[in-house]
């Protein structure tokens, strides 16, 4: 059966990244053009989580979505700056980790990118968001991504994770009756422990992780000092930084150079790459 969200998800195959993102704009600052448009769709019958094909930067995939919230998934504008510098910097026969993997977006990115010769090690700890990861998974037939249902942070054992409302745009697939609502415990590591003795080494980390920056990256100093990972990581709590934030001039003090790719408000990309590589890769 031919849905609208399948209608147009088809004909945004047809319809290049640039034209795309001038009509709707990017994430944090939506055009006029796809205010209005959002607004229409939103109240449109429909499956509220489609099953899609999606263009762009996983054209050939397919994912299920949030219709109300994420369906850029599918079209292919999701966070355009931050998949271009990805897709520069993950290459064939890597180990990629995803922390804070949401419905496997960028998991599914770095599991192509990789290749059948390399690995993908998905982190994701809410429960409606891992069970439409492993949906997401399952949908592609991957086999190279490793899926941790657990936190990452500064020491290994047990946290606690505040459970959004579900119509938060955190949540990324249905709840259902048995989810744990409010404070919830949930198992943790740190990549230092999770890590300590694998071969080969990690080559790129992309996170996500809503404020967690900080302790993860502290919970990781042996990686970084030893493997100097790429890594893309998302900052939050920009607004209230009055100088350079603090997670950023964390990164500085393990030996990284830094690339920011742009703020939302609230929140900024940054790609970082320890200064050594960084040289000879300039070179």
């Amino acid at each position: 059966m031919i849905t609208v969200q399948r209608l147009l998800t088809a004909m945004a195959e047809c319809v290049p990244l640039s034209v795309k993102i001038a009509l709707l704009g990017k994430r944090g600052a939506p055009s006029r053009f796809a205010n209005v448009i959002h607004s229409i769709l939103n109240r449109t019958p429909g499956e509220r989580y489609p099953v899609l094909k999606c263009s762009g930067a996983l054209e050939g995939y397919r994912m299920k979505v949030d219709w109300t919230k994420h369906r850029s998934f599918a079209y292919g504008t999701w966070e355009p700056e931050v998949v271009r510098v990805i897709a520069e910097n993950v290459k064939p026969g890597m180990v990629a980790l995803d922390i804070g993997a949401h419905s496997g977006f960028y998991t599914l990115m770095l599991s192509k990118l990789v290749g059948p010769g390399g690995k993908v090690i998905a982190f994701e700890p809410l429960p409606a968001n891992f069970r439409t990861l492993e949906e997401n998974m399952a949908l592609n037939g991957i086999t190279n991504v490793q899926l941790q249902q657990r936190a990452v942070g500064e020491h290994s054992g047990e946290g606690d994770l505040e459970v959004p409302d579900p119509e938060n745009s955190l949540v990324a697939g249905p709840m259902i009756p048995g989810d744990p609502h409010g404070s919830m415990k949930i198992p943790m590591v740190s990549l230092d422990d999770f890590l300590f003795g694998q071969s080969p080494p990690v080559d790129f980390i992309k996170m996500d992780v809503e404020g967690a920056e900080g302790d993860i990256l502290r919970g990781a100093r042996r990686i970084l000092e030893t493997s100097h990972p790429r890594m893309m990581v998302e900052l939050h709590g920009m607004e209230k930084q009055e100088a350079r934030h603090p997670v950023a001039n964390l990164i500085a003090e393990f030996g990284y150079e830094i690339q920011w790719l742009g703020d939302m408000g609230n929140t900024a990309h940054t790609f970082a790459e320890w200064k050594a590589k960084a040289a000879a890769h300039g070179a």
